[in-house]
């Protein structure tokens, strides 16, 4: 099976600009999930230059119909930043809200580098969904962490995941990440664990 075979660049191995800040080739890793329904839904993170710049990932989403899953739909963005800055680490989830099957994606985005006009050097974690009917469409980008972390200089943790419930009356999709918004320079290695509930519409 190939989900996508037609994405130009991998990611570099330090994040950019000039290999700054904390491996980051690990963002490629996809994350996959298969609704009730049979459908799979897959993200991962491309580079869309191949340039060792500022703009050092994009998310994606690919799904397939359902089994055996040799088709697949075109790469389709997610993150809709303007241009430069990188996004990456992607996770998927489905919750099924009132018999529909929302796709929630989440990742870490470092467009809040912006505060302080440096590039990559702060990110927060940032999601979308999308549901049938919706497919090539996402929600508009929502920040799910209430801070910004600073970038690490060697190794953030690149833990990032999701979960739901299978209650009715939880309409919410659980976002877990490593995070360092109580640091004040990447030079400080240590990071801490959050969670964050996200209701779904």
């Amino acid at each position: 099976m190939t989900a996508v075979n037609d994405m130009q660049y991998e990611l570099t191995f330090w994040l950019g600009p000039s290999a700054s800040y904390h491996r980051w080739w690990a963002a490629m890793f996809p994350s996959i999930m298969i609704g009730p329904d049979g459908v799979a839904h897959l993200v991962f993170t491309a580079d869309p230059n191949g340039i060792d710049d500022a703009e050092a990932g994009d998310i994606f989403y690919v799904r397939s119909p359902g089994f055996p899953y040799n088709t697949w739909s075109f790469p389709h963005r997610v993150n809709s930043d303007s241009p430069g800055f990188a996004q990456g680490y992607a996770t998927v989830n489905v919750k099924v809200i009132q018999r529909v099957p929302v796709v929630f994606v989440a990742w870490m985005d470092h467009r809040v580098s912006i505060s302080n006009g440096t590039a990559n050097s702060k990110y927060a974690i940032y999601g979308s969904w999308t549901w049938p009917g919706k497919w090539g469409w996402f929600s508009e980008n929502i920040p799910i962490s209430d801070a910004e972390s600073h970038s690490d200089w060697i190794f953030i943790g690149d833990y990032i995941d999701s979960a739901t419930s299978n209650r009715a009356d939880d309409p919410f999709v659980y976002v877990i990440w490593t995070d360092r918004s109580d640091k004040n320079t990447e030079h400080d290695l240590e990071d801490d664990v959050w969670m964050e509930k996200v209701p779904l519409p």
